[in-house]
């Protein structure tokens, strides 16, 4: 509140937008996030995620009523011109957007994460407005210095606006992302993901065989517990009909003889592999990460770089978790994430067991 007072105050504040004023101590919130304890943390998070959703609330019931009374007012100028302005205006606001993203692309493609053209797509259709575009519009309402017609057309093709977007882009962006196929797991993804499922199905079965045998548990009912834990079988099977037919698809557009010689070796020598003794997991990942990428095949270097991207993710998470539990100080977290994200953003190809140690 003291920032939107600040830079709202016409005596000792800046006289800028409150709100965008709020929006951005909000970025800098996110950016620098460990300066809140963490042993507050979750309770300021739970606190402001309530106090948010009433100020939405508030934001929304406001809007609509005002809108409603003026338009249905007899003494009000709005009228029938105003809702086919809102359509041209609803039209003009994605062709903006649009011819942006067309401007902005040859950057955004080559920096940062590049952003594919389809994703540019889901750019221009998604921008939906909400409470941020309506507080706006409140304050353009309750300054009596502007003109009482620009006050209700400020007020109603905003909020128009608002319910346009979130009524159609916003249940269509779901159907939008189908069709573009962005929504679906790589085939690549989908077999590390079946991988991971039958290997938390070996372990879950040695860990209930172990505890049968312990004096404390040998007398439940295993029967109920096998019925409360995940079921494991089903999504292997699932995930294995999925990773069976598009790995049959994908044979089907782009195998030709050497790539099916190259994974008749690769499975022999996975055969082999699993004739060998067991190895940790995290050793398996040490291993893959110590390999020379130039002598995998190139399913092989995309497998392995899913597998890295999965390990660092969860390494991340595990840093903020025990940030939270304080079990990490406020420098080290940010180093260790810094670190992660560093490894994250390299391209295939490079040493990323080097960060991994630089990590460790």
């Amino acid at each position: 509140y003291l920032t939107f007072w600040l830079a709202e105050s016409t005596s000792v504040g800046l006289q800028v937008s409150g709100v965008l004023a709020v929006v951005a101590l909000g970025l800098y919130m996110s950016k620098n996030r460990t300066c809140i304890s963490p042993g507050i943390e979750h309770i300021l998070h739970v606190q402001w995620e309530l106090v948010s959703y009433f100020a939405n609330t508030i934001i929304f019931v406001l809007s609509g009523a005002i809108v409603s009374f003026k338009f249905l007012d007899s003494a009000s100028s709005l009228g029938g011109e105003d809702i086919a302005y809102l359509i041209v205006l609803y039209i003009y606001i994605h062709i903006v957007r649009g011819a942006t993203v067309a401007m902005l692309y040859p950057i955004l493609a080559r920096i940062g994460y590049p952003l594919t053209p389809k994703q540019s797509y889901v750019l221009v259709y998604g921008g939906l407005r909400g409470a941020v575009g309506l507080a706006l519009a409140l304050m353009v309402e309750l300054e009596e210095s502007i003109a009482v017609r620009t006050r209700e057309r400020v007020m109603f093709h905003a909020a128009g606006i608002v319910f346009l977007t979130l009524g159609i882009n916003g249940t269509t962006t779901g159907m939008l992302l189908r069709k573009l196929g962005l929504v679906q797991t790589s085939f690549l993804e989908s077999e590390v993901f079946m991988k991971a499922l039958r290997h938390l199905k070996h372990e879950t079965k040695i860990v209930t065989a172990h505890l049968k045998h312990e004096r404390h548990f040998a007398s439940a009912n295993w029967e109920e517990v096998k019925t409360l834990m995940p079921k494991h079988t089903e999504l292997v099977d699932a995930t294995a009909d999925n990773v069976s037919a598009r790995g049959e698809h994908l044979r089907r557009l782009t195998l030709d003889v050497e790539d099916i010689q190259a994974q008749r070796a690769e499975q022999h020598r996975k055969f082999e592999e699993r004739q060998q003794s067991a190895v940790k997991p995290m050793e398996q990942v040490n291993m893959m990460l110590r390999m020379s990428p130039h002598a995998e095949s190139p399913r092989e270097s995309h497998r392995r770089m899913e597998i890295v991207r999965r390990v660092l993710s969860a390494m991340k998470s595990n840093y903020w978790a025990q940030f939270e539990e304080g079990l990490l100080s406020r420098e080290a977290v940010e180093v260790l994430v810094e670190a992660a994200d560093n490894a994250l953003d390299l391209k295939q190809g490079h040493p990323l067991h080097h960060n991994l140690q630089q990590i460790e």
